[in-house]
């Protein structure tokens, strides 16, 4: 089954992500974040193999602007493969998404 979680929040500067604002606490024991970039996408796709964060995750993604911009996309994680599906809209967006 499918469940959505919808994030407020932004995040501490991670790889080069310029983020302002409230931060979130980081479980411990759970590495350094998933991070990856995208270009012209109207939506993503990232397996649970691939991020390695589990079923419990935040997806956080931002524009490729600079300064960066928090895009807020929705998204989605299987609970049994823990793959993400993160929703951009209809517009194309550039950036990068951070999963912790």
């Amino acid at each position: 089954a499918l469940s959505t979680r919808t994030t407020t929040t932004a995040v501490p500067d991670f790889n080069g992500v310029s983020v302002s604002g409230d931060c979130v606490a980081i479980p411990g024991g759970r590495g350094a974040p998933y991070v990856d970039t995208f270009a012209s996408q109207t939506s993503l796709a990232i397996t649970g193999a691939t991020h390695g964060k589990g079923c419990d995750v935040a997806v956080f993604v931002y524009s490729a602007d600079d300064p960066r911009d928090r895009l807020y996309a929705g998204y989605t994680v299987d609970d049994g493969t823990c793959d993400v599906a993160v929703d951009l809209g209809s517009v194309a967006q550039s950036g990068k998404v951070v999963i912790l």
